[in-house]
């Protein structure tokens, strides 16, 4: 090997070096392992879909920051860091297993807006899609009218109607003011939320 080729050989080799120091500290100061180790794992809601089982859980850090995960068949489908309070299933169409749309109740962790929701749509192939966020500030003064959440949902020519009774005072959520209320209609339809008014069914 002439004197030429040792150098350019020498060269190869400090530049292979360098690249594997620059990946592993790159590896070592990533934001998913520098000061941010995994405190707790909060497992929440399951259910059996038609792609497969859907689980939620709720990390906690070294840091005290947090992260919510949707996952399918173990693989995370969604993430959400912003929104303190859990992840919970509110609804499902069909109302038993498997399911193939899911109502997700996000609670933000405030008393502005307790709880905004969200559609998941799970196709048997695994594709899936996440509505945009919607709601009224749910939830309602009084729990009972949970019990009218899950049992509102109706699937119907490809719409699926989710009708929310309004949030009120400790005086308005007795059954009376129940069927007095203007409930708000969310219809979702491929992949879209919209909104119209109509009475309490």
């Amino acid at each position: 090997m002439t004197k030429e080729n040792r150098l350019r050989a020498h060269r190869r080799g400090c530049l292979a070096r360098m690249c594997a120091a620059v990946l592993i500290i790159g590896v070592l100061v990533t934001p998913g392992s520098y000061g941010a180790g995994v405190k707790q794992v909060v497992p929440g809601d399951e259910i059996k879909t038609v792609a497969g089982v859907l689980k939620i859980s709720k990390t906690w850090f070294d840091d005290y920051s947090w992260i919510n995960r949707v996952f399918l068949n173990s693989k995370a489908i969604f993430e959400d860091s912003d929104n303190e309070g859990p992840i919970s299933i509110e609804a499902t169409y069909p109302t038993t297993v498997p399911v193939h749309l899911v109502l997700l109740g996000v609670v933000e962790g405030g008393s502005a807006c307790p709880m905004i929701l969200r559609v998941l749509e799970i196709k048997e192939s695994g594709e899936h899609h996440l509505s945009k966020e919607f709601g009224n500030c749910f939830p309602p003064a009084d729990k009972k009218w949970f019990k009218v959440l899950k049992e509102n949902p109706a699937y119907q020519n490809g719409e699926w109607r989710i009708a929310l009774p309004p949030p009120g005072g400790d005086d308005d959520s007795d059954e009376a003011a129940a069927k007095r209320a203007t409930f708000e209609w969310y219809i979702y339809r491929d992949g879209k939320i919209t909104k119209k008014m109509s009475p309490a069914p």
